[in-house]
């Protein structure tokens, strides 16, 4: 699928693999959360290249926590664009336990999400093929906002109109 990030579409380094496939030796790989915390985790802590990790939005975002430090990327699931517990799960990982790797929306999501995935700490965004392209395209260019975002990167309309102030606090 297409990759989203920086405003732009780019080529993904990263190859997604499944429980099952054996890994490669290098290169940039992102396992579901059952492969780092299972058996292979000796395995996983030693391999050269960079690891990423996919959260399923049940699963528990503590049982990661260990790995983010070797983790560059977490991709969280959207089963369906009703679901919002990857919201909450991308705002933890960028607030509380303070991840500075890429943290990526795989899954159903749709560009009038993008605006809040974005302030909730997401900053790449695979795409479905197909008609959605062309809306990601078109309508993925920020405006002025009314909220900031969870690293304090984005600076809300208030913030704008009152520095004198947002510097006094």
């Amino acid at each position: 699928m297409p990759l989203f990030k920086h405003g732009r579409f780019v080529e993904d380094p990263w190859l997604f693999l499944a429980d099952g496939e054996p890994l490669p030796s290098e290169g940039m790989i992102v396992l579901s959360l059952a492969r780092p915390t299972g058996v292979e985790a000796p395995t996983l802590a030693d391999r050269d290249g960079w690891l990423g990790v996919r959260l399923e939005p049940a699963d528990p975002l503590e049982e990661v926590v260990p790995w983010l430090p070797r983790l560059a990327l977490v991709a969280l699931a959207f089963p369906s664009f009703t679901d919002g517990r990857p919201f909450s799960t991308a705002r933890l990982l960028r607030e509380r336990h303070r991840f500075t790797g890429e943290i990526r929306a795989v899954g159903r999501i749709l560009v009038d999400q993008y605006p809040f995935l974005l302030r909730c700490g997401f900053d790449a965004f695979t795409v479905p093929p197909g008609p959605a392209l062309r809306g990601w395209r078109e309508r993925a260019r920020l405006g002025p906002v009314y909220q900031p975002d969870s690293l304090g990167e984005v600076r809300s309309i208030w913030h704008r109109r009152h520095p004198e102030l947002v510097s006094a606090s």
